[in-house]
């Protein structure tokens, strides 16, 4: 075992000894280890603290999430695992060592689910918990809590920095990209008609999850889904947010970076599935205007990250890792093909919701 590691995790209050440590994940953002000791199973996380600035604000945040989230599920008699912080030895939730940063969770035991799953029953239950999710943080005491990617969400901000990389970008990669840019511009311009209901307050603020794939969902044997995971981008928000960046990938019929834009569709199947589970967690809040627009959320957060990948291809990828030099422009174009889907389904996705 890595003495550094082993360091790590004996300054954490586990049941001991520890039998087994094995890295896992792909490590896209925090960097995970699987911690075994004889009865119990842990988590524990090297906290990126370049892309999450203000650790001690995410940790915070992490443990209101947590202790709140676990009233709800004994309150309830959820079918669902809370997720719990581990504390160090002096009574902290995180840990602070050298110039890096270390938490630990309960292990959850689940099956694993593939980023592209489009089984219906899995589906459904994913926009069941993630509904549930937001109406069980609803009414999350004190005060907003801290936000750990500063306008992470916000098409204002978005555009303006794309704007700023047409003019400073790379010159060679505008000419290529100019088919793209002319389209994300137009796609900016239609989803005007939701940021402006952002931009005037018209629906109302939420505790929003952010991240919302189904790889953040675990499920237990039976096809049931048992906890929310990977809560640092738990944020105010909109419900708009969370259902949107769903459809941007169970809707997508091909994965995020598809070089052949004919294998893009919409699934309205995993819409229809989506939908009726998002919409039973959140009966009980969601407002009329809020259902009357959801409609436009699914275009609105793919046009968003097209966007991202786009900026970020003109200033020669400086945010997202990428396999080859133009595998920002690829994952742009498989977003605009994805929008242009979606906008062809936005009136059949608005008579879904109203149902």
């Amino acid at each position: 075992m890595n003495e550094r590691i082993n360091n790590i995790i004996s300054s954490f209050n586990i049941s001991g000894p520890v039998t087994l440590v094995k890295q896992i994940g792909e490590g896209h953002i925090h960097s995970t280890w699987l911690v075994k000791c004889s009865d119990h199973g842990y988590i524990l996380q090297q906290v990126n603290h370049f892309v999450f600035k203000d650790v001690p604000g995410l940790m915070e945040n992490m443990s209101r999430l947590c202790n709140h989230l676990e009233q709800k599920i004994i309150l309830n008699n959820l079918h669902w695992i809370p997720l719990k912080l581990v504390q160090t030895d002096t009574g902290e939730n995180y840990l602070r060592h050298e110039d890096s940063f270390w938490r630990m969770f309960n292990y959850i035991p689940h099956q694993p689910v593939s980023d592209n799953c489009s089984d219906p029953q899995l589906v459904y239950e994913a926009g069941l918990a993630y509904g549930m999710f937001i109406h069980h943080l609803s009414d999350l005491p004190g005060k907003p809590l801290n936000e750990t990617i500063p306008r992470f969400h916000d098409l204002d901000f978005r555009r303006n920095n794309f704007l700023d990389s047409l003019k400073n970008g790379n010159q060679e990669r505008l000419k290529t990209a100019a088919s793209e840019i002319e389209e994300s511009l137009k796609g900016i311009e239609a989803a005007e008609e939701l940021q402006k209901l952002i931009r005037n307050k018209v629906l109302p603020n939420r505790t929003t999850h952010n991240d919302t794939k189904i790889t953040n969902i675990l499920f237990d044997n039976e096809d049931k889904a048992i906890c929310v995971i990977d809560l640092d981008t738990v944020m105010p928000g909109i419900l708009h947010f969370d259902f949107g960046d769903s459809m941007r990938t169970f809707g997508n019929t091909a994965a995020e970076d598809e070089k052949d834009t004919g294998k893009i569709g919409f699934n309205m199947q995993a819409f229809k599935h989506y939908t009726k589970g998002f919409m039973q967690g959140v009966a009980d809040i969601i407002t009329k205007p809020e259902r009357e627009t959801l409609a436009l959320a699914p275009f609105f957060m793919t046009c968003e990250q097209a966007v991202r990948f786009l900026t970020d291809y003109l200033l020669e990828d400086q945010y997202y890792h990428v396999k080859y030099p133009d595998h920002n422009l690829v994952r742009t174009r498989a977003q605009l093909t994805l929008m242009r889907r979606m906008k062809e389904n936005q009136g059949e996705m608005k008579k879904i919701i109203l149902k």
